[in-house]
């Protein structure tokens, strides 16, 4: 692929990058305003309890787990951001799905990284069942995650099946 082709390329995967990131703020400051501390109610059902918007400050990691440890999520957040952006640069001219699956994690990561670092704590508003609390931002992590496991896993396979023909 031409450079001029695989920068032009690169710069639409960051901005797709800050689009998530920018739509996942947009959405918590919407929340907030809806549901936040300062509103008469902190959850809204939507289908029961099974569905629910509930504001949730998450000064944790992943379902609540290590309180209080924001400055070192914000660092490794921002490690990874930069590793991520090394990975999409790397794939942005040959594999555009790999690509955008790391763009995923990478925008979900920086709209995580920006509540951590300007508010001290990620604003989760979305309530599945009784234990799972989330936003976009997670939600874009784990597509992204998932996504990924799976492109890894049929790049994987092809190349075993490669080896056996040959």
């Amino acid at each position: 692929m031409p450079r001029e082709h695989h920068l032009r390329r690169f710069l639409w995967l960051v901005s797709l990058i800050l689009g998530i990131a920018l739509l996942d703020q947009l959405l918590k400051r919407a929340m907030i305003r809806l549901i936040g501390p300062d509103a008469d109610q902190h959850r809204i059902e939507v289908l029961g309890r099974l569905f629910a918007l509930e504001y949730l400050e998450n000064r944790g990691a992943a379902f609540g787990l290590f309180q209080s440890a924001t400055a070192l999520f914000a660092a490794v957040a921002i490690i990874a951001i930069g590793v991520g952006l090394f990975f999409v640069w790397r794939f942005a001219g040959r594999d555009l799905p790999m690509a955008v699956a790391i763009c995923l994690i990478v925008g979900g990561a920086m709209g995580n990284a920006v509540d951590r670092i300007v508010r001290g704590y990620v604003v989760d508003y979305v309530a599945v069942g009784r234990f799972w609390k989330f936003n976009l931002a997670d939600a874009c992590i784990s597509v992204g995650a998932v996504l990924l496991f799976i492109l890894l896993w049929r790049t994987g396979e092809s190349s075993s099946l490669q080896e056996d023909v040959t």
